[in-house]
């Protein structure tokens, strides 16, 4: 039997996926929040049924919504948990509801396991690949200023350019190939404009 008080109960899904919403790619992410959505589209239909109406108060005042991959089933009528079916037993309608609530979410859950644990996999890896193709572009870059740097202070620091210069240009040269593959692999941008006047 449920607590003759306002009611006021949470989900989460992230906890039973074991998964936080920033760790699962784009697709995943709204698939499962179109999914947790429909879920509770159907738990609202559930409350059609179920919920006993005298005057109809506790039933208007039933609030659902997610924050996240927290879903919150919220109604802060203060005998909320009192309500029952003619002849029924205090709390039955919401132990109805929780009970639908929770059978429904676990099928959720074990739907998602698979595509979760795969998608984690994925989209770990593709983070990881798109962070060393940073690090290489910002490595190449640092070491082509330090270069120049270099060459300037060499340059600026006597009237003739320092002894090791033809050894900077050598490295200057090879870090430029580097630059230039590495601009070779990234995708070309559309260099067309439009004014706006």
């Amino acid at each position: 039997m449920s607590d003759p008080r306002p009611i006021e109960y949470s989900y989460d899904f992230g906890a039973r996926l074991g998964v936080s919403l920033p760790e699962l790619s784009p697709l995943l992410q709204s698939r499962l929040q179109d999914a947790i959505n429909a879920l509770i589209d159907d738990w609202r239909e559930e409350l059609i049924e179920v919920w006993p109406r005298d005057t109809g108060h506790s039933f208007t005042m039933w609030e659902s919504f997610t924050q996240g991959l927290v879903v919150i089933l919220r109604n802060p009528v203060e005998y909320a948990g009192y309500v029952h079916p003619a002849g029924g037993q205090d709390g039955e309608s919401w132990d109805t509801l929780r009970e639908f609530w929770e059978a429904s979410a676990l099928r959720l859950v074990a739907e998602f396991q698979t595509a979760v644990s795969e998608d984690r996999r994925t989209h770990k890896g593709t983070l990881s690949a798109d962070l060393a193709a940073l690090v290489r572009r910002s490595a190449a870059r640092r070491a082509q200023d330090i270069v120049a740097a270099t060459e300037l202070a060499g340059m600026v620091a006597g009237d003739k350019p320092a002894r090791n210069l033809s050894v900077f240009r050598g490295v200057r040269r090879a870090l430029m190939r580097v630059s230039s593959a590495e601009r070779a692999r990234r995708p070309r941008r559309d260099r067309t404009r439009t004014r706006v006047r």
